[in-house]
């Protein structure tokens, strides 16, 4: 750990989802001026390059390498357990929409919950289906390291006709009939699942979910509705969510919640 004189050293890790708090930074959302901060991740397909190799998080093929090296801008090409103070884990294409459809359906259309042992299951399952995830909880679980991992967020409301053919809504009808203790009940799931590998998990607050299973409208990406983007947010958002993290870090909380 570093000595009281020096500045934390946090990465900030992501797929997409990482530009909102990049935006939220920029924007006064975020003050992390007490940390030493890195950013590293990619965009679309080259986030899939990341691998573990040789005990280091690297990413794997020329393209995805330029990709993570330009969000990054100090030339790391990779990350050792113990070389940064906390990495915290942003998006990753861990979709929470997925999981809360699929188990609110079955709560609420099909007849109650499953076990306690098949949702535990479950909730390990839905987590390790990311390789960023598995290699965090590797960091965590093999060397003492401090993540925290903040999944993809719920689809944002109004932003397509979710009730045709294939979309969410068609597939999950009864989910919009959630209520806060449904809800409650599968961010236990997933936070105790998160607890069991030594990681922190940060999952959006209750006040942000509107219609069952949606994320506010207040919240969406610029011009979502023009491009048919229900899955980002906005810079108040990720200022939110990284408030769960570190109040320290957020400047304007307040203005976010508004």
């Amino acid at each position: 750990m570093p000595s009281h004189a020096e500045r934390p050293r946090l990465c900030l890790i992501g797929d997409s989802h990482l530009a909102s708090v990049r935006l939220a930074e920029r924007q006064g959302l975020l003050d992390l001026s007490g940390y030493d901060v890195e950013y590293w991740g990619a965009f679309g397909p080259h986030f899939r390059g990341l691998v573990l190799r040789n005990g280091r998080m690297a990413v794997h093929g020329a393209k995805a390498r330029a990709e993570f090296a330009r969000i990054n801008g100090n030339g790391r090409a990779d990350i050792a357990p113990g070389e940064f103070d906390e990495l915290v884990f942003y998006g990753c294409r861990v979709r929470c929409s997925d999981f809360f459809g699929q188990h609110l359906q079955r709560r609420l259309g099909d007849g109650g919950w499953q076990s306690r042992a098949v949702m535990a299951m479950s909730a390990r399952g839905f987590l390790a289906s990311s390789r960023a995830y598995r290699i965090g909880a590797i960091f965590a679980r093999d060397h003492g390291a401090r993540i925290a991992f903040v999944p993809g967020p719920l689809l944002t409301a109004g932003v397509q006709d979710y009730e045709q053919p294939g979309q969410f809504l068609d597939l999950f009808p009864d989910s919009v009939r959630a209520g806060p203790e449904d809800r409650a009940w599968l961010r236990s799931e997933l936070t105790v699942a998160a607890a069991s590998d030594g990681v922190r998990l940060i999952l959006q607050p209750e006040e942000t979910i509107v219609d069952g299973v949606f994320t506010d409208a207040v919240y969406a990406v610029e011009a979502a509705v023009e491009n048919q983007d229900p899955g980002h947010k906005s810079p108040a958002f990720a200022a939110l969510m990284l408030s769960q993290w570190d109040s320290a870090v957020i400047e304007g909380a307040n203005a976010a919640r508004a």
